[in-house]
């Protein structure tokens, strides 16, 4: 299966908005970009935390590191979205 996930997107937990990426306590508290998935998915794919990933669609693709969470279902993943480009790996974010 060409996509076999269903990704969202939702705020970071320290991002209310685009306000809040770029205040230094918020940032500091995020860390970096991450991708929230099952560890049961993570353990398929052979990722460990913190691992760099690549996803995407025909659309584009983006860079973000592994967060494992067992609080997600199986074959959904979360990309925490309002980051700024400037704090992906490649300079374009998921937003």
């Amino acid at each position: 299966e060409a996509h076999p996930f269903r990704l969202t997107t939702s705020p970071a937990r320290n991002f209310l908005n685009s306000t809040f990426s770029e205040t230094p306590v918020s940032r500091a508290k995020e860390g970096r970009p991450e991708l929230l998935l099952h560890p049961d998915d993570a353990a398929a794919l052979e990722l460990a935390d913190g691992d760099r990933v690549e996803i995407g669609n025909m659309r584009g693709e983006v860079v973000l590191h592994a967060r494992l969470f067992d609080g997600i279902k199986r074959g959904v993943v979360i990309a925490e979205g309002i980051w700024p480009n400037s704090a992906h790996e490649r300079g374009e974010g998921i937003n």
